[in-house]
């Protein structure tokens, strides 16, 4: 196997771990993403990748707010950020998350 594809297999099984999209993946590792593409693409069929990393939504406990807090602000893995308001509804706020991490 060439260097380059060792560097690219390295980095494409990190970014299916990761838990990341490929966008946000390239983003903090300094990647080209059409180079991560086409690399995604060379190496798919002949390299086994490990499935992408079981996505789950860890429960965040919030035990007091001032009256000051009019939000609660989440940053999602994919770079997205989402402000509630303290009051929102608690399912109504995770459907809304995990519509946004597809995004």
């Amino acid at each position: 196997m060439s260097t380059k594809s060792a560097f690219w297999q390295s980095h494409l099984i990190a970014w299916r771990t990761s838990g990341l999209s490929q966008a946000a993946y390239c983003h903090l590792q300094g990647l080209s993403l059409p180079c991560f593409g086409y690399w995604r693409s060379k190496l798919r069929e002949s390299l086994p990748l490990p499935p992408p990393a079981a996505k789950a939504l860890l429960p965040i406990v919030v035990s007091e707010l001032s009256g000051s807090d009019k939000c609660i602000e989440v940053e999602l893995p994919n770079g997205l950020q989402v402000r509630f308001p303290s009051d929102m509804d608690e399912a109504r706020c995770v459907s809304i998350i995990r519509a946004l991490r597809e995004c």
